[in-house]
């Protein structure tokens, strides 16, 4: 894109290349968003299984915690 830019005319892409570019630079990017919301959702399920298997975990807790509770007290 810089080659655009340049005083000297012959040094110059002409409009063909400078679109191709272009759309090449748009692809990549396009590509490497799609690419970091796959990661976010695979990031957000590891989170949502991690939280199901401490929510499981907390319940197992309180549970157990109960049962010595009413096995001390009368």
């Amino acid at each position: 894109m810089h080659k655009c830019w340049t005083g000297i005319v012959d040094q110059r892409p002409d409009a063909t290349l400078a679109r191709k570019i272009t759309d090449a630079t748009l692809k990549i990017s396009g590509s490497l968003v799609d690419q970091m919301i796959k990661n976010l959702e695979q990031y957000t399920t590891n989170l949502e299984k991690l939280v199901k298997e401490r929510t499981s975990q907390l319940e197992e807790a309180q549970e157990h915690a109960e049962r010595l509770l009413l096995e001390l007290l009368p």
